[in-house]
């Protein structure tokens, strides 16, 4: 129930998948357990395990399911969670479609000790 004066604020979350190990995905479990009564976050993960095929396929599954969420769900925000590599890459493809094809604004959520090594290399 919303209080008076607390705004429904929908949230298109993009990370690891859920079913993954580690900090990020620790990080993710979390804020979806625990955000506030008044934030709705819809969770896809973006990266799968599995060799290069699998997990571009995995991808282009995301891919199609952020299009749908974007396309059919009210969505106020999307919150990127980001480390280097692959990560950096797939989260700039979301970013672009989110940005700049439906004008949503982006969080990016750097989740790497090394990101501003990696990012260095792009500036």
């Amino acid at each position: 129930m919303e209080k008076i004066g607390e705004k429904q604020i929908n949230v298109l979350m993009v990370g690891d998948s859920l079913s993954k190990q580690g900090g990020i995905v620790t990080l993710e479990k979390h804020m979806l357990k625990h955000a506030p009564t008044n934030v709705q976050i819809h969770h896809i993960g973006t990266a799968v395990d599995g060799l290069a095929m699998q997990k571009a396929f995995g991808f282009a599954i995301a891919l199609v399911r952020v299009l749908l969420v974007l396309l059919t769900k009210k969505v106020d925000i999307v919150h990127a969670h980001v480390a280097e590599r692959g990560s950096a890459y797939r989260k700039s493809i979301v970013t672009l479609i989110a940005k700049f094809l439906f004008r949503k604004p982006v969080i990016l959520h750097s989740n790497s000790p090394e990101f501003h090594e990696f990012i260095r290399g792009y500036l």
